[in-house]
């Protein structure tokens, strides 16, 4: 390359006529950024400023400094190129401007770099031979003053020697081959999408129920045509329970349960359900080998989905024991892939946090249980039961491990998945796959890009599909002009971060776009192939789960075999659901704080056979859909919450005691009643204590061994004489109308609406052969005053 760089600090300004491109240039809601650990505000009224503000999880992880990058892309011309750039620092120790130049099909030619003076003039200059445009990225750090930095742009601006940038630009000729264009409706009867074995339908925007529908309908008209498998970007865990729903393993009103699923994700629910019925349809009118199956190619989510898929194969026997061994061990089991814990290490000066992110592939040792199960297998068919090993056995990462380590490269993770997918479902020669991702997803090259977006640089699952599949893959992006997306907002502060669903408006297609070529043609919807374009690079709208301004990267046509115009799209909804269908003994995370906006019920009915249960005097009474606060591991049918809140109390669902034969049964000190849910307890809440390093004086040294061994038994007679206080029969029958009373306390720890709760109370109440377990969670607070709750708690239940 033939670049001649000279960088000049000098009290000069350049201005240029606002026109489109450098109204961009200035305009810092077009530029791009990535809010790692904080949250942005851009205020033009009082001038072009920008400020990054820091969040108190961001700050307590001691970074050696606050940092945060803009970038922004301009297209160049063979010239002299002149960048001004004057700004005025607040509490910013330095901003450093650089600039990644790129030739023709996002070929990277070099990068330059200059340390930027405030309160000043600072302007560049270096004559381009080869560059076709270029990544301009500002880069901001400044030590740990306070938490908020930020900077305001006085003038910004950049101009050729010999011509005028924004009259060039326009100039260039950014059209579409009208002639070539392919009727959207008709586009399955293409060769390409008749022969190929792989078909990609990429999506440029996550949130458009308008942009599923035409995807849907192609795919649907390609089921006909030999397709035996779709992959989803979705989580690996969800997708298998869609396999099992389209099987006809899972029950039609399982759908209830997907669509509840669907409800905080960016697809449409009803329109993704609808589809998933069309293709249950069609599997009842094939034979096995023909059938449809659906795979998730993305991060593992939810422990739950597990439960929820081998409940299904469980509820297929008569045998209540059936699988009982392997649910039992997925509670015991971490479902994360890395092991969070924070060592504080306290020095003279300052406290640090050191985070240990050790690998723990505890979840994949699922795999042993499921080869003993024989039942399991002669139940499932070969393949699918061949593809539930081979994937545990990838250790796929949760999304959980993805924001914590992130290493994790999640479109390699999707190709792992993807050839264990095709190798059972697709095996053949004439056997086909349709994949539904966003597009960068499906992206056939990879590019050395220096973008501030992941997806632009990394090696896609697309290029491994290329690589692999070379004549076998054709690969479609879907674009919009306009319209709505459903879209995410975070609200990050002090109190909350979580994501917040809504409606966000795309803004118009930039010149140079390519989708503001598309607008310019009469049709509204079209398909046409890549070197239907007329030139090499566009620019493209490429939108995760935001709607702000800057949506549009440059990226050579060739990322794609082929492009889809919609002139505009439709926002996709959320589908509607009820709680008729749910499995027994699983483990429902609910945020508590969609808690806050639920109102208290003033009554309470809950009858049952045996027992009653009121509200006691001091206590308010919420009903979360039988949902679970987040860190529970009991199911329960309602939270009562003192009006101090700082004390809940939490009761399960009773139970009946059948196995009376069992070798412990007559117990001369605690019924047998109060024995089983002591074992039960004890493998809850024991085995997690080593994790939590609860202490562990109540235990003998033993305990440690019979714990790991899963022999609880030998566990709880070990621990109850130091930890159990057995209230006695008066006690019981005077309180409660019961037999026996049991309780003790144990460390534990939930978080409900915005409190921790650290100190759990078990009460065990039992009479004949029924018992309910009664739980008190206490604030530190709560805990020391506990005594005060004693009435409240003893007014909650009454046996018949």
């Amino acid at each position: 390359m033939r670049l001649i760089l000279s960088c000049i600090l000098m009290c000069v300004c350049f201005t240029t006529k606002p026109q489109e491109l450098t109204e961009q240039f200035r305009d810092f809601e077009c530029w791009h950024y990535i809010p790692n650990g904080f949250r942005s505000v851009i205020d033009q009224k009082s001038g072009n400023l920008f400020e990054a503000i820091y969040e108190p999880n961001f700050l307590f992880q001691n970074h050696r400094f606050l940092q945060f990058e803009l970038q922004h892309s301009v297209p160049l011309p063979k010239d002299t190129v002149f960048i001004s750039f004057d700004f005025k620092s607040f509490r910013l120790d330095s901003l450093s401007l650089k600039l990644y130049l790129y030739g023709e099909r996002e070929r990277f030619i070099d990068s330059l770099v200059f340390q930027l003076q405030p309160d000043g003039h600072n302007l560049l200059q270096f004559n381009n031979t080869d560059t076709e445009w270029m990544e301009i990225t500002l880069d901001g750090r400044s030590t740990y003053k306070t938490d908020t930095i930020s900077f305001q742009i006085v003038d910004a601006s950049f101009r050729a020697k010999n011509q005028d940038i924004d009259e060039w630009f326009r100039s260039l000729d950014f059209d579409i081959d009208a002639a070539s264009l392919f009727p959207l409706k008709k586009v399955t009867l293409l060769d390409e999408l008749n022969n190929k074995k792989i078909i990609g339908l990429g999506e440029s925007v996550h949130g458009s129920r308008t942009l599923f529908k035409e995807k849907a309908e192609i795919a649907q008209k390609l089921l006909d045509k030999n397709v035996k498998l779709i992959c989803f970007e979705g989580p690996v865990d969800v997708c298998l329970n869609w396999d099992l729903y389209v099987q006809g393993v899972h029950p039609y009103r399982y759908r209830d349960i997907i669509l509840k699923d669907l409800n905080s994700s960016l697809s449409d629910a009803a329109d993704m359900v609808d589809f998933l019925d069309q293709i249950r349809k069609i599997n009842t009118t094939r034979k096995e080998g023909d059938r449809i199956h659906i795979v998730g190619l993305d991060l593992r989510s939810d422990k739950s989905n597990f439960y929820h898929y081998f409940m299904a194969h469980k509820n297929l026997s008569r045998d209540k024991q059936f699988l009982n061994p392997l649910l039992l061990q997925m509670r015991s089991l971490e479902y994360d892939n890395l092991n969070y814990k924070s060592n504080i290490i306290v020095n003279k000066h300052r406290i640090e946090t050191k985070q240990r992110d050790t690998l723990r592939f505890e979840f994949s040792r699922l795999t042993e249980s499921i080869l003993s199960e024989k039942k399991l297998k002669s139940m499932m068919r070969e393949r699918d039961y061949r593809f539930l090993l081979d994937l545990l056995s990838l250790n796929v990462p949760t999304t959980d491990d993805g924001n914590e380590d992130k290493s994790i490269d999640r479109d390699s993770v999707m190709w792992k998945i993807f050839q264990k997918a095709i190798a059972h479902y697709a095996p053949g020669e004439s056997d086909r796959v349709v994949i539904f991702a966003h597009s960068l997803h499906l992206s056939r090259t990879h590019h050395v890009r220096y973008s501030l977006s992941g997806l632009m640089k990394i090696e896609s699952l697309g290029s491994h599909i290329a690589e692999n599949y070379p004549d076998d893959f054709w690969s479609m992006s879907f674009h919009v002009g306009g319209g709505e997306i459903k879209s995410y907002d975070r609200v990050f502060n002090l109190f909350r971060n979580d994501l917040i669903t809504g409606i966000g408006k795309l803004p118009k297609p930039v010149h140079g776009s390519f989708e503001r070529s598309a607008k310019n043609i009469v049709l509204d919807k079209f398909y046409c192939k890549s070197n239907d374009l007329g030139r090499d690079l566009y620019t493209f709208r490429m939108v995760g789960d935001g709607a702000g301004k800057g949506q549009f990267y440059f990226l050579s046509k060739d990322r794609f075999d082929a492009y889809v115009f919609i002139n505009a799209c439709a926002n996709s909804r959320a589908g509607g659901y009820d709680a008729g269908y749910t499995y027994p003994d699983i483990t429902h995370y609910t945020d508590s704080l969609k808690l806050i906006d639920m109102p208290y019920n003033k009554t309470f009915a809950f009858e049952t056979v045996c027992f009653d249960i009121t509200i006691p005097e001091n206590f308010r009474y919420k009903n979360p859909r039988s949902g679970v606060v987040a860190g529970l591991h009991t199911t329960m049918t309602g939270i009562f919450e003192s009006r101090d809140r700082h004390c809940l109390l939490i009761w399960d669902s009773f139970v009946k005691i059948y196995d009376k034969e069992a070798s412990w049964h007559n117990d001369p000190k605690i019924g047998s009643v109060r024995k089983k849910s002591m074992i039960k307890e004890v493998m809850l809440h024991l085995k997690l204590s080593l994790e939590m390093n609860i202490d562990m004086r109540y235990y003998n040294k033993s305990s440690d061994r019979d714990i790991e061994n899963k022999n609880f038994e030998k566990v709880y007679y070990a621990a109850k004489d130091k930890i159990v206080d057995d209230k006695g029969g008066e006690y019981a029958k005077k309180t409660f109308n019961a037999d026996h009373v049991v309780e003790y306390f144990v460390d534990d720890n939930i978080y409900f609406m915005g409190k921790d709760y650290k100190h759990k109370q078990v009460i065990i109440i039992g009479k004949g052969e029924d018992v309910v377990t009664l739980y008190g969670y206490y604030t530190d607070q709560g805990f020391s005053n506990r005594d005060k709750y004693r009435k409240d708690i003893e007014s909650v239940l009454k046996f018949h």
